[in-house]
């Protein structure tokens, strides 16, 4: 069945409906899009409180279509005209009407607010419109009013790139033809959107709204702060409370809890924010009911933490040399910012501990996190460590990389010379020193004589000045009182260095024989010497002459003969009885002159040195050459290994042994005879033709006395190094002079120096003090035998006497058992000092102290030389130690632990 037609007022009702159903939106979501692009309107909405609490807030309907969050876009085309109204005047303050929202603009009002808003006036005032009918001359009023504002936002679009009719859209509803249509639905429809626009702008009728602002990202360490915003204001009844969703997990929020402290009910927040705060925060509005509980949820804020745990690099220059100054330097990338730092170092790279910079071996590093520095003033070989850097932040910790201080450097390289200027009697000691590369420079440099620095600077001229740039030593008129022994030596940053000695000595001299095919005997002479010799001369004297006289080179007995340096020559003619002559070469340097007289022990030499003939008959023999020493020492070490007691051979071998002059004790454990031994001994060298120290000593302690007189008898007919004693004479006594340096160093020169001093300071004749033996010690004790009457003025001399032994490196000597020190000792040594007693006497101090004072009033003590020292070349008895011989009243109970030891 066909619908009845409507009637034309009925018809144009319909008409009305429609415009404001379909065309009133078009203009408001166009001008809504100019304004707010839809990807933007979350946003917008979220940062505009007003919309989303309020008598403006969005009702759950509206929050569906358009408070939709990324990636998704709402679409303004479904927006009907009460949400676009809604929208624009919250969202778009440019386009405010003329005289503001909500009220009526007058006829010159034509900004695109001002119709915004008659857009609205317009629908508001057709809703009381008393039936559902308009005549037709009422509608075409209200089509007129309605074509002038959609015509001026038509060319405002226009205006901004919108292709746009809205005319032609109302115009087409005014030509429908609506004879058939249903006017209940329009009406319905109508009434709908109009009852629900008037409800939102009523007040006071929307129920209790909740949001909350605050930022999203905070840098970790910061504190993050949200605040709720509740309309109405002052609700009654209702409470807040915070949530975090975190992992799609509601988690409630103790606000009481410690890292919340600060917040209240209508604001949370959070301390030292870290990655563990991250999440999604959201308060809840709600109130307790007695039937049911009534809460409203806020909007979300994703909180993110910015930042992470620190990076730190540090970094030194290279290469690194002993001594000098090295910086580690650091580079840290930290948000947020550094708390601390600390430099750590390790032995192997694995395991670190920390440095404390307030050491002085760290001045001027610093721990400040913002700059932090390490600094090793003067770098060492214990610095040779591995390096690194801790730090910490808020989020967390980190160390740098590791660096390894590679120390580098060495102490000094020296080498040295000698230079001898005959002309102004002066001799250099050239030293070079040098270090390799840019290892640490040479700081100081100095000369030491006999172990004692010598003082360039107050010589007054007799040295040159000692620098790093000139390290050589230059001694001008050199003499007697120069030999010594002088050592260069050399400091850097990493050490010292000292170089070998140069010993300044009277020349020595070596003699070898050769016997030429034409008879004649040609001696020749091999000189070693500091300073260079500056002169030679041959002499010759008959056997039974006292006194040697020059050779004349011219003679023809002696034709071939030279006194040129540095190989002085004799040539003597088979003529000469060599068993009635005897020869004598004398070389002198500016410390002393040496004198050697032949015949001398042979050389080893070539065949053809050697070669005789039949007519000579062995004249040059070696029996002859040697004058029977081999022989002689032959049948010393043979009387010794036949006649030596054979139960003491094991006192014997006890004395070998704990001497520690034999090195291989696995040869000398399988010994059973004396001879064994001795055999050993010659093979150590402890037993030679020209020294037979050692020998005597063992002989002396196994109290074999018959065979230590063989011993002196030999070494005075051949020569050889041996000591004898000699009886303390009457009115006289031993003083000991202790003296800083080397025996083997002193030359007969600066022994007669002691004596000279001494003699000088108790003012009596050189002859009447004599030396009397040399004593083991630190050093070594230069015994000196002096009269009574002259030790009293030692013990009372004043300090410029006093002075005088110091500047001979005699720093104490003992009178009896009264040690007097040349300068004020730090500490007093103690008489059970064993460098104040003779080395034999060492274990008899075990015996009380009343029976050592009197054994030493005896005199009783004996002077023992140690296998290594012996009287310097020159001195008394061919350089043979003197020693006190042991008193005849040597009590029972020292005699006995005597032979124990």
């Amino acid at each position: 069945m066909a619908s009845p037609v409507l009637p034309k007022g009925e018809q144009n009702f319909i008409r009305f409906v429609k415009i404001c159903l379909d065309v009133l939106k078009l203009p408001l979501a166009d001008t809504l899009a100019s304004e707010i692009q839809p990807a933007d309107l979350y946003n917008k909405i979220q940062h505009h409180c007003s919309l989303l609490i309020g008598k403006n807030k969005l009702s759950p309907t509206q929050m569906t279509i358009c408070y939709l969050s990324p990636p998704t876009i709402p679409n303004y085309n479904k927006f009907d005209v009460t949400l676009l109204y809604k929208l624009l005047r919250n969202l778009c303050p440019s386009l405010e009407p003329t005289n503001g929202w909500r009220k009526d603009p007058v006829d010159a009002d034509i900004q695109i607010g001002d119709d915004i808003e008659r857009l609205r006036i317009f629908r508001n005032n057709n809703v009381h419109h008393g039936s559902s009918e308009i005549t037709d001359i009422d509608f075409e009023k209200i089509l007129k009013k309605l074509k002038s504002v959609l015509q001026r936002i038509q060319n405002h679009m226009a205006s901004k790139g919108y292709n746009v009719n809205y005319e032609e859209n109302m115009i087409k509803i005014r030509q429908l033809d609506l004879g058939d249509e249903l006017i209940d639905k329009y009406k319905i429809a109508y009434l709908m959107e109009c009852t629900i626009d008037r409800l939102n702008q009523a007040d006071g009728i929307e129920g209790p709204m909740i949001s909350i602002e605050g930022q999203n990202d905070v840098l970790c360490g910061n504190s993050a702060t949200f605040n709720a915003v509740i309309y109405p204001e002052n609700l009654k009844g209702w409470s807040v409370t915070w949530q975090k969703i975190e992992k799609w997990t509601l988690i409630g929020i103790n606000t009481n809890n410690e890292k919340y402290s600060g917040s209240t009910e209508k604001k949370i927040v959070i301390q030292s924010v870290c990655k563990e705060d991250e999440g999604e925060y959201r308060a809840i509005l709600s109130k307790d009911l007695k039937a049911n509980n009534i809460s409203v949820s806020s909007n979300a804020i994703v909180l993110h933490a910015i930042g992470d745990v620190p990076n730190a690099e540090i970094s030194t220059e290279r290469p690194v040399y002993f001594g000098s100054t090295s910086r580690f330097k650091s580079r840290i990338v930290s948000c947020p910012s550094p708390d601390g730092v600390e430099w750590q170092h390790s032995n192997d790279g694995k395991t670190f501990e920390s440095i404390i910079i307030s050491k002085p071996k760290y001045y001027g590093s610093s721990c400040d996190p913002k700059s932090p520095l390490l600094i090793i003033p003067k770098v060492s070989f214990e610095d040779r460590l591995y390096y690194r850097l801790f730090v910490w932040n808020k989020i967390g910790e980190q160390h740098s990389n590791t660096v390894f201080l590679d120390v580098k450097g060495s102490v000094p390289n020296i080498t040295i010379s000698h230079r001898t200027c005959v002309l102004n009697r002066s001799i250099s000691l050239v030293g070079d020193v040098f270090v390799y590369g840019d290892l640490p420079a040479i700081q100081s440099v100095f000369w030491t004589k006999n172990g004692k620095e010598i003082n360039t600077e107050g010589s007054g001229g007799k040295y040159t000045k000692v620098t790093v740039d000139n390290p050589s030593l230059t001694i001008f008129e050199a003499n007697e009182y120069d030999a010594g022994s002088y050592q260069l030596t050399a400091t850097n940053a990493v050490g010292s260095t000292s170089s070998e000695f140069l010993i300044l000595d009277v020349p020595d001299v070596s003699m070898a024989i050769h016997e030429q095919k034409n008879g004649r005997i040609l001696f020749t002479v091999t000189t070693k010497s500091i300073p260079a010799p500056y002169f030679a001369q041959w002499s010759i004297k008959k056997k039974s002459a006292d006194t040697f006289i020059p050779i004349d080179e011219q003679v023809e007995e002696f034709k071939g003969t030279s006194n040129t340096l540095p190989h002085p020559v004799l040539v003597v003619d088979p003529k000469i009885d060599l068993e009635n002559y005897c020869f004598q070469v004398e070389v002198r340097n500016f410390i002393g002159s040496c004198k050697q007289i032949t015949p001398v022990k042979k050389d080893e030499a070539g065949s053809g040195d050697l070669s005789t003939n039949d007519n000579q008959g062995g004249r040059l023999s070696e029996f002859y050459l040697d004058g029977g020493a081999g022989l002689k020492f032959a049948k010393l070490f043979d009387d010794i290994a036949e006649r030596f007691p054979e139960k003491k051979t094991k006192r014997l071998k006890n004395f070998i042994q704990y001497s520690h002059k034999v090195k291989d004790m696995t040869l000398f454990a399988q010994t059973v005879s004396a001879r064994d031994c001795l055999e050993i001994l010659c093979d150590h060298k402890l037993f030679t033709p020209w020294d037979v120290i050692f020998m005597q000593f063992l002989l002396k302690n196994t109290e074999c006395m018959d065979l230590f007189e063989k011993c002196v008898e030999y070494a005075e007919a051949h020569g050889a190094l041996c000591f004898y004693e000699k009886v303390q004479e009457n009115g006289f006594r031993n003083v000991q002079f202790h003296v800083n340096g080397n025996i083997s160093c002193y030359t007969p020169v600066e022994i007669r120096r002691i004596k000279e001093i001494v003699a000088a300071i108790v003012g009596c004749e050189l002859t009447e003090i004599d030396v009397n033996g040399y004593r083991h010690s630190s050093s070594f004790l230069a015994v000196l035998s002096i009269e009574k009457k002259y030790v009293r003025k030692l013990l009372t001399m004043k300090q410029k006497e006093k002075d005088k032994l110091s500047r001979l490196n005699i720093d104490y000597f003992i009178v009896d058992f009264i040690t007097v020190y040349l300068q004020s000792p730090k500490e007093i040594r103690g008489e059970e000092n064993n460098d104040e007693y003779p080395i034999m006497l060492q274990n008899l101090l075990k015996i009380s102290k009343n029976e050592r004072i009197d054994c030493r009033e005896k005199k009783s003590h004996l002077l023992l030389l140690q296998e290594s020292y012996a009287l310097p070349k020159g001195g008394n008895a061919h350089g043979r130690a003197l020693f006190e011989k042991p008193s005849t009243d040597l009590d029972s109970g020292m005699e006995k632990s005597s032979n124990k030891l």
